[in-house]
């Protein structure tokens, strides 16, 4: 196993340096057969739910029961894998850290960090990663919001030289960027009172789409929102790549729906002020304006209540599945059941079809829980994308 990714660090690092957290959110459903329960969402939900409803699954309702003392052996498992994480994440949950402190520091009139501190605490914060993943496994296990664990160490193959190379460029090129950003001449023109949003998780409610169902709770978590110019900017850093439109669009889709956010529960935007959202890729410096108009908002919240109301219809299936299949095992055995877990699981689990496009499981956290499921469709999509 080499240990290359070491030595990525420029200069000496202290305890004090090191940035201990995983990245990962836990902040999901937790659902008992036809009891119901507050209904959440997000757009990295919806991403997930739209590439594989298997996975969904497994993070939104698996995941969560975890962590309850009588939890199953699944669900422990399953809330373990739901952290696994890689470089490239770290590096861009790291960057994200970064600039919003700096945000934070114009706000409040503090010092700006400098290139070389930057560029110190995340190669400190990559080394943290990279020696936890290598050594701390079995703690993990016990306590994986606590321990970050990179996917490639626990599927048993620590990253190459080449990898780590990419990514220490990568980590270079992306510090210089975020510290050359116009963005920071921008705010310390502002007053500090317009500096509204620094990288804070937020939620709001919106009406359920079912007429007598609950609301739907919906989370937010703006990288930066400031006012400036009679106008709200509304900022997106991006560490990765919009490999496609595809990817532009959900990116694009991503920043109005914090315009939703602003109209619903921050309260920023008036009907007469104007509302800009900003994509900053800091892997290479690029920057997209979006304007966002009063009918973007709206066509995003209508597109929020879609996915929300699909999501819902999907846990009411299993809800009514699980209930099917203990009423069945109750009958075949004189109301005696001594599996009603593993029941609920498995016929709660089959609503949620795995995905089609296999390329996807490749990159899955959850792909071994997976791997001995027979589907017919996905074989036969398999041998299609390898053909």
């Amino acid at each position: 196993m080499s240990d290359s990714f070491l030595d990525l660090h420029p200069s000496p690092c202290t305890a004090g340096d090191v940035q201990s957290s995983s990245g990962t959110s836990h902040s999901s459903v937790v659902r008992a057969p036809s009891q119901g329960g507050e209904l959440a969402w997000s757009a990295s939900r919806q991403s997930r739910f739209n590439e594989c409803a298997r996975a969904h699954y497994f993070a939104t309702e698996v995941a969560p029961n975890g962590w309850q003392r009588d939890a199953s052996a699944l669900a422990r498992t399953v809330r373990a894998l739901k952290t696994l994480t890689s470089l490239e994440m770290q590096l861009g949950i790291a960057l994200h850290e970064r600039a919003a402190e700096r945000a934070r520091a114009l706000r409040e009139g503090g010092a700006m960090p400098s290139l070389v501190n930057m560029k110190q605490r995340l190669y400190s914060h990559l080394r943290h990663v990279w020696i936890s993943s290598r050594d701390r496994q079995a703690e993990w296990r016990k306590n994986p919001r606590q321990v970050p664990m990179l996917a490639a160490a626990y599927f048993g193959r620590m990253p190459s030289e080449a990898h780590t190379a990419m990514v220490r460029e990568k980590l270079e090129r992306s510090a210089s960027n975020t510290i050359g950003l116009d963005l920071w001449s921008e705010l310390a023109a502002c007053r500090p009172e317009d500096i509204l949003t620094v990288d804070a998780l937020s939620s709001y409610e919106l009406p359920d789409p079912h007429p007598d169902g609950d609301p739907v709770k919906v989370w937010a978590s703006p990288d930066l929102i400031f006012r400036a110019d009679e106008r709200v900017h509304i900022v997106d850093y991006k560490s990765g790549t919009l490999r496609d439109a595809e990817a532009y669009h959900r990116a694009v889709f991503q920043l109005i729906g914090y315009a939703v956010f602003l109209r619903h529960s921050a309260k920023v935007l008036t009907p007469t002020e104007g509302c800009q959202g900003r994509l900053i890729m800091l892997g290479d410096g690029t920057e997209y304006e979006i304007p966002i108009s009063a009918e973007d908002i709206d066509l995003a919240e209508q597109r929020i209540r879609v996915g929300a109301a699909t999501m819902r219809d999907l846990t009411i299936l299993a809800d009514a599945a699980a209930v099917t299949a203990l009423d069945t095992a109750a009958r075949g055995a004189d109301g005696l059941i001594a599996n009603s877990d593993e029941i609920v699981e498995r016929a709660r689990r089959a609503v949620y079809p795995m995905t089609l496009a296999t390329r996807i499981c490749t990159t899955c956290c959850f792909r071994e829980l997976c791997e001995d499921e027979p589907n017919g469709e996905r074989d036969l999509v398999a041998c299609q994308e390898s053909a």
